[in-house]
């Protein structure tokens, strides 16, 4: 049985709201429509949204029982699924019918799928409204949810099989191998890290060819991107040549060792960290696992 569940106070039709497409800035500088997906992205990709809302307020205001004064406003909640967080962008204003939403999301907040609901609101209590008219700021009168697929996580770490037995890359046990210098962190991501999987591995080769096939699969993948992770940042704090101040081009392994110190440690500078992986080495590496959501992908 569907529960129907009453917000206790009137709410406007729903055309009284003409919410145009989402838009994302492309790496041109050009906007483009909010694709299903976003391809080729990573954790140090931040990305630029937008979206035009035409608001007919007055009628809201009507069908609402609000006072004239009542101020309205535009806010859009997001969450990512990869990494669990939430947040808001900031509240746009109304202004003769129209508001813009802006705003920009950093790479390492994301991951998996986004979802963003923008929402039209109540942006200031009102007291003196008819009976049955919303009354508490952050009351939402309209909504709607939008969402897109962030791919290509695994451009983090370009990957490539090959049979450890008989190259001596390394042992013919061993499942992985992350090959890069943190000495360079000016240099392209996708030129100078590279994953060897082990093709005489048999389940971590079917892992890195089908990664979500079934549980196991999942496991493997999960373990590999901790591992990633956790030695990009090892590699970052043991690195003389990395910044963690320095805003590295898009596309930098510079980029990319700071997008996964913010993923696990946020705005911690780079001798917090140090300092917690010599005083606290528990809580340093269990930190590492909560940003790479470990066995929960």
């Amino acid at each position: 049985m569907t529960r129907i569940v009453s917000p206790g106070f009137l709410r406007p039709q729903m055309d009284r709201v003409n919410a145009g497409t989402w838009e994302l800035l492309d790496r041109d500088g050009t906007w483009i429509p909010l694709p299903l997906a976003v391809p080729d992205w990573d954790y140090a990709t931040e990305l630029t949204f937008r979206r035009s809302v035409e608001v007919d307020d007055s009628s809201i205001r009507d069908e609402c029982q609000l006072p004239t004064s009542a101020p309205l406003g535009i806010s859009v909640m997001w969450h990512a699924t990869g990494t669990n967080r939430r947040g808001a962008f900031p509240m746009a204003t109304i202004g003769d019918r129209y508001a813009t939403v802006l705003a920009s999301l950093r790479g390492d907040e994301l991951g998996g799928q986004l979802h963003l609901r923008t929402m039209v609101l109540l942006a200031g209590d009102v007291t003196d409204g008819g009976s049955l008219a919303p009354r508490r700021s952050g009351s939402i009168l309209w909504s709607d949810d939008t969402s897109v697929f962030l791919e290509g996580e695994s451009a983090l770490f370009p990957t490539e099989e090959i049979d450890f037995a008989a190259t001596g890359i390394a042992p013919a046990a061993a499942a992985w191998y992350l090959e890069w210098n943190p000495g360079d962190p000016l240099s392209a991501t996708l030129g100078s890290l590279r994953l060897f999987i082990n093709s005489g591995h048999e389940p971590v080769r079917r892992a890195a060819a089908h990664p979500t096939a079934d549980a196991a699969t999942k496991a493997i993948t999960s373990a590999m991107l901790y591992d990633v992770l956790r030695q990009l940042i090892e590699g970052a704090l043991d690195s003389a040549d990395f910044d963690d101040t320095t805003s590295y081009p898009r596309g930098t392994l510079g980029a990319s060792m700071r997008a996964v110190l913010r993923l696990a440690f946020r705005e911690s500078s780079i001798d917090v960290v140090r300092a917690l992986r010599r005083t606290s080495r528990s809580d340093f590496e269990v930190r590492i696992q909560a940003a790479a959501r470990l066995f929960s992908r």
